[in-house]
């Protein structure tokens, strides 16, 4: 597990500078964003654009904004997740299998799936996993089904299984925490590749509906 002194969510200019101030008072964070880089509307929506409203910066484009930030304030690439709820998870499934294999640390869907289509993909990179999802789901389901518009997708067990299959991980540990949830109770899996360093977490929280956890 990661020890930081804070979260910072969205790798964009503003999460960029937060990490900036944040190293300037001598604290560690970790930042999570959705997309395979560093950037976000600026990078993603208009890299070529010209912006003329950065202090003591006449012009530059979204692209150069980024890699000026990213170059003065010494961010980790090493050190990118993806998290998301719903579809964010999918998203999250899909940019580690198929987009950016090679840029993310872990990633940690909640409330989501590994969809059929997700099959044709071939990653190279194992990438840690920690899936978070509600027993009582009836969007997503926890068991397993079909999602017009996206197809038949993997239960939340048979999705844990695929990552650990994938990842070489070995289950080392499984419990109940029995003081927390809707219900009261969570139960834990932990896969563990020691060799390479890799992790599959599986928090599966019973009668949780279709929502964000409330750990």
């Amino acid at each position: 597990m990661k020890k930081t002194d804070a979260i910072i969510i969205g790798a964009g200019p503003v999460g960029l500078f937060a990490i900036h101030q944040l190293g300037l008072k001598g604290l560690k964070a970790i930042v999570i964003d959705n997309l395979d880089r560093a950037g976000g509307q600026c990078i993603e929506l208009y890299p070529d654009k010209p912006i003329y409203d950065i202090p003591a910066v006449p012009e530059c484009t979204g692209e150069e904004l980024t890699n000026n930030l990213i170059n003065e304030f010494q961010i980790d690439e090493n050190k990118v997740f993806s998290t998301g709820f719903s579809y964010g998870a999918e998203m999250s499934h899909h940019l580690a299998l198929c987009q950016g294999s090679n840029v993310f640390a872990a990633i940690a869907p909640v409330g989501g799936a590994i969809f059929d289509y997700m099959n044709v993909c071939s990653p190279s990179i194992k990438t840690s996993v920690f899936v978070l999802h509600g027993t009582a789901d009836n969007v997503v389901s926890y068991y397993g089904g079909y999602f017009e518009g996206y197809g038949p997708y993997a239960s939340a067990p048979e999705t844990v299984s695929e990552w650990a299959d994938f990842n070489s991980c070995d289950l080392v540990e499984s419990y109940t925490i029995s003081s927390c949830g809707p219900s009261g109770s969570v139960d834990v899996e932990k896969y563990f590749n020691t060799t390479e360093n890799i992790s599959v977490w599986f928090y599966s929280i019973i009668n949780l509906g279709h929502s964000w956890p409330t750990i």
